[in-house]
């Protein structure tokens, strides 16, 4: 196009005089409109998204260079943010605008589901203070569980596994880091390197999964992994993760799978720097407080959101379960070894929901019910999930899983012991997930669960069928 105009310039616009090309205003005009459309179209390559935090990384970098011109310090800059109260009140200014998610298109109006969706968003914004505020110093990183319902407080998000303990320590992909283990009895064990920070520029992008497998483990139960951005020199590869330097930010994630909880023993992590610097103390700077605040504003604003019009869309396939766009998942940090079937359910009174599935090898697999805000309901007090190694089968290996709040108490032993049911607990609609843990076959022999709405009054009948 830059060209086009050139030569457009040149024969209807121009003069040659001396040797020297002459333009009218016009030919500038169109020079500038030329160049601007061909900076838009690099700009916008790679999408929207990425072209808004190139702008607002190349304005930051201005904003940057004219605060050193005039002497000003980034120190100055933070302390001034959190004196002044900016920082807090931009903080609260998030808070209040995240309520949108309640009311965004699909979302239930009424009062239990409303109720339900504040509490959801207190527990974001306090996943998001205790991931970034109390965790800021990545030379001395923590270990957090923060998304977890067996906590005295507990945290859910994003259709969290009641099977799972999740784990994530936040680092800098430039340093490099050795995690120290103790293996337990969980039936699997993964550690995930993920690079940048959700909301950030690109994403959260997952660089590389491990599974832990029994030859990576000492005889005492241990082992550690080295994750940094190089393999040190005669570092077995298998026991070590790759991080990335750009962007700096990272995240491991750490997902400890359990089949029967009540009888496993959890791994036992820690973690520590090469870097770090373990004569001098941590001090607390207005930067980490700045920066945990904003990272919890872009938690607390775009996880509801990007949730809430999930479950819109899942909406489309109410009462059924088709599987989930697997990149969609790994771009927001799921595990590329799970094949997910997200979707929404919906039932009155005297209906119920019939979910059934033939297993395929797989190392796991599991069922769970959630509320609309795709939060697990409470499985503390609840059955509202069925894994492999607790679920009951029919005769020919089956799996045939009951929502309903009122399941059949009439009928006979065998197939009592081969139904699972489990409780939308007093919910009427929701979302829910079946999922296919590191599947041993191609995606395009998957088995796909199979669902069908059938009357309360005929349930006996149908599931003695």
């Amino acid at each position: 196009c830059f060209f086009i105009f050139l030569r457009r310039t040149k024969y209807a616009c121009g003069v040659e005089e001396r040797g020297t090309m002459m333009f009218s205003s016009s030919s500038v005009a169109s020079l500038v409109v030329g160049g601007c459309v061909l900076f838009l179209l690099w700009l916008f390559k790679d999408g929207v998204k990425p072209g808004l935090f190139k702008i607002g990384q190349a304005f930051r970098n201005g904003v940057r260079l004219w605060r050193k011109i005039r002497g000003i310090t980034e120190d100055d800059i933070y302390e001034e943010r959190v004196v002044s109260g900016q920082s807090w009140n931009e903080f609260c200014d998030a808070l209040k605008a995240s309520g949108a998610a309640l009311n965004f298109p699909g979302a239930p109006q009424d009062a239990f589901s409303q109720a339900e969706g504040y509490r959801y968003l207190a527990r974001v914004a306090r996943a998001g203070l205790e991931n970034f505020l109390e965790s800021p110093d990545v030379t001395r990183p923590q270990v957090c569980a923060v998304v977890d319902g067996f906590r005295q407080a507990p945290i859910k998000m994003g259709s969290d596994n009641p099977d799972n303990l999740y784990q994530s320590l936040y680092i800098d992909g430039r340093l490099t880091y050795r995690v120290h283990v103790k293996r337990g009895t969980v039936k699997i064990l993964s550690f995930g390197s993920l690079s940048g920070r959700y909301g950030g520029e690109g994403g959260l992008k997952t660089i590389e999964l491990k599974n832990i497998t029994n030859d990576m483990v000492d005889s005492d139960g241990s082992f550690t992994l080295i994750i940094g951005p190089t393999c040190p020199e005669g570092c077995d590869k298998k026991m070590y993760l790759p991080t990335w330097t750009t962007p700096t930010q990272g995240v491991i994630c750490i997902r400890q799978t359990f089949g029967v909880r009540a009888e496993e023993i959890p791994a036992e992590v820690s973690v520590e720097c090469d870097e770090a610097n373990k004569e001098k103390a941590y001090v607390l700077k207005c930067k980490d407080v700045d920066e945990a605040l904003q990272s919890t504003q872009l938690l607390v604003g775009g996880a509801p959101i990007m949730f809430a019009k999930w479950a819109k869309d899942f909406q489309k396939h109410a009462n059924q379960l088709p599987l989930f766009d697997q990149e969609t998942s790994n771009n927001v940090g799921g595990d590329p070894n799970i094949r997910y079937f997200h979707s929404y359910w919906n039932l009155k009174e005297d209906e119920a929901l019939v979910i059934e599935a033939t297993p395929c090898e797989c190392d796991f697999w599991n069922f769970q019910v959630n509320n609309y805000w795709m939060e697990s309901l409470d499985y503390r007090y609840n059955t509202i999930h069925v894994n492999k190694f607790i679920s009951k089968y029919k005769q020919n290996g089956d799996i045939c899983i009951v929502l309903t709040e009122n399941p059949p108490i009439d009928l006979s032993a065998d197939v009592y012991d081969s139904i699972n049911f489990v409780s939308p607990c007093k919910h009427t609609s929701g979302t829910m997930c079946f999922r296919w843990i590191n599947p041993h076959v191609d995606d395009n022999v998957l088995p796909h669960p199979t669902t069908r709405v059938v009357l309360v009054k005929d349930l006996k009948e149908a599931l003695s069928n």
